[in-house]
């Protein structure tokens, strides 16, 4: 942990990532803000709401309020959700609910408070969660259950991708400090994908099978058999209830931790879960103090990003202001924060109460098109920070559960930079002569 000199007692240096591991979470705050983190985050979170556009484009017919509701808060580019303003719409089965002032926060804990619920990697890990949870809602039709288990399987196949190359990424770079480029990144994210894909779809899998005799007893229930001997059987119900509850939340807690396992160890998706689990609960309150570390960066982070995003967007018009007397800007500036439809409409509305005609109409739309662009950094980095983050912390609860270092990671062959063969120095060069193959034999006459 310390290196001392010669003389006896005198400390010369001091190893503090060994005396505070935890400190290669402000590595990993660092690397979220790398460009190849960035790139592969802004990306993902395009394809992600691509995804998303299609599926709402596919059931866009539908008679469900609550559904066409969720289409059409789904149906957004990342830039124009809510969670770059610092706002988090919550959903649920019956659509958007943002929550009212004074209400207390759903992720709110005991004397935490809710602030741990509203960093930038609670942010990040809500807005995936969200559909997953309503997707486990009451009260859905058939057209939403179709609609919600279409888009998070979507979800969990571009994360598998680009999550699995991030986590690729941020395990070489915290683990052995080496820098994977992004080709190399996503190829080792592709070729571990179906073990990616499957680590969170397995224990899925098994609570719905696990449901199932919940679901025969209820249903004799409701033919009005069995009532009484349902009323025995409780306690079993309960049980099956207390598992259902340690798998999901098992899941919810160690999902982070499922593709920076792959990423590290190079194995398959029974292994992430085996290891996310036990980690999870057997080291809860590491677990909640690295949390609290990461929110506290995350939201420091964020606050820079946010302060650059903000100044490139925002003193850039106002250069082009002094020009156009702020009318065009203003358009953009009040309508950055719009979701897709509501922000084509009120744009249009602006430019023709400014009596702007269809050209600049059109112009102020690729302006917020480029905008749109620079505030896709903001979501980005909280999606590159929440893996890059959750890589940092496997590596800590994987040392302390299992005793393992740090630089013990997996690595191909083929990211493996290629050495040149070095001459071999102890050789002696082989000289060129011109003497005959019978030398020795005349020098042997001579002699004689």
């Amino acid at each position: 942990m310390m290196a001392s000199s010669s003389r006896s007692g005198e400390v010369r240096e001091i190893l503090w990532q060994e005396v505070f591991p935890w400190l290669i979470l402000i590595r990993a705050l660092r690397l979220a803000f790398s460009l190849r983190v960035l790139l592969l985050s802004a990306i993902a979170l395009i394809a992600l709401s691509f995804g998303w556009m299609v599926l709402g484009a596919l059931f866009s017919g539908t008679s469900d309020e609550a559904l066409q509701q969720a289409i059409d808060v789904y149906s957004a580019w990342p830039w124009q959700t809510a969670s770059t303003s610092g706002e988090v719409a919550w959903r649920d089965q019956a659509g958007p609910r943002p929550l009212p002032p004074g209400t207390p926060h759903p992720t709110a804990i005991p004397i935490v408070g809710d602030w741990l619920g509203r960093g930038p990697v609670a942010q990040f890990w809500n807005r995936v969660y969200a559909p997953f949870r309503t997707l486990f809602g009451p009260r859905l039709s058939v057209e939403a259950v179709a609609f919600y288990l279409l888009g998070c399987l979507w979800t969990i196949a571009v994360w598998s991708l680009f999550g699995g190359a991030i986590t690729r990424t941020a395990t070489l770079a915290l683990a052995r400090e080496e820098t994977l480029g992004l080709n190399a990144s996503v190829r080792y994210a592709a070729g571990k994908w179906t073990a990616y894909f499957l680590s969170p779809l397995l224990p899925l899998l098994g609570v719905l099978l696990a449901a199932v005799p919940l679901a025969v007893l209820g249903f004799c229930m409701r033919l009005g058999l069995f009532a009484a001997l349902a009323g025995l059987l409780w306690p079993l119900v309960l049980l099956g209830g207390l598992f259902l509850t340690i798998v999901m939340v098992g899941l919810g807690l160690g999902w982070p931790f499922l593709l920076p396992t792959i990423s590290s160890e190079g194995t398959d998706a029974f292994d992430a879960l085996s290891r996310s689990y036990a980690y999870v609960y057997q080291r809860p309150l590491h677990l909640l103090f690295y949390s609290l570390v990461v929110t506290v960066l995350g939201l420091f982070g964020a606050w820079v990003v946010d302060l650059f995003a903000g100044g490139v967007i925002n003193l850039g018009a106002w250069g082009v202001g002094w020009g156009d007397g702020g009318s065009i800007t203003d358009i953009v500036r009040q309508t950055s924060h719009m979701s897709g439809a509501d922000r084509t409409a009120r744009m249009a509305v602006a430019a023709s109460e400014a009596g702007y005609g269809g050209m600049t109409t059109s112009g102020v739309r690729l302006i917020a098109f480029w905008t749109g662009l620079v505030s896709i950094v903001q979501t980005g980095f909280r999606a590159g920070f929440f893996w890059s983050a959750a890589t940092a912390i496997y590596l800590l609860l994987r040392r302390s559960v299992d005793a393992t270092e740090m630089d013990e990671v997996a690595v191909d062959d083929a990211e493996e930079e290629p050495v040149e063969a070095l001459p071999d120095l102890g050789a002696e060069p082989e000289k060129e002569t011109d003497a005959p193959a019978d030398a020795d034999d005349a020098t042997g006459d001579v002699q004689e």
